[in-house]
């Protein structure tokens, strides 16, 4: 689809979702204006995007059941904080299966190195880790990741 924003209450009014794909998209952030609050995911698909992290907010207002996550340019302290998010509300981490590899970059350090999850985009980052896949050898599929 392309997506590349979510606009803000996109989902307001909503207590419940079966399923939430937004996998192979455009997006940079998941704002935490766009969910209402105690929304439930069953299945929360955002993996192969832009993604550098998910806003604090967002974990406090959505658990899901499970939810893939792969294939995103995270900053390491803000995916350690959502497998945190995950283990604390019983929600569970799937794999892509089409993506998966011992060279296949899981995350990154911004050049401000960090402990912390500092919420904002980080587009250095993203390059960083683009070019990592880039180098995978064997070379990943470019459906598997935002390889543009």
């Amino acid at each position: 689809n392309e997506i590349s924003v979510i606009h803000e209450d996109a989902f307001k009014g909503l207590k419940n979702l079966d399923y939430l794909g937004l996998r192979y998209n455009r997006l940079t952030e998941i704002a935490e204006n766009i969910f209402p609050n105690e929304l439930k995911i069953r299945s929360f698909l955002i993996d192969s995007n832009y993604i550098n992290f998910l806003p604090n907010e967002v974990l406090k207002k959505v658990s899901v059941k499970d939810i893939t996550i792969d294939n995103n340019p995270w900053k390491c302290p803000c995916l350690d904080r959502v497998l945190f998010w995950l283990y604390t509300t019983n929600g569970t981490l799937r794999i892509s299966k089409s993506c998966t590899g011992p060279h296949v970059p899981v995350c990154a350090y911004p050049s401000s190195y960090s402990q912390t999850c500092l919420e904002y985009v980080d587009k250095e980052l993203t390059k960083l880790y683009v070019s990592s896949l880039k180098s995978v050898k064997p070379p990943l599929d470019s459906a598997c990741a935002r390889l543009d």
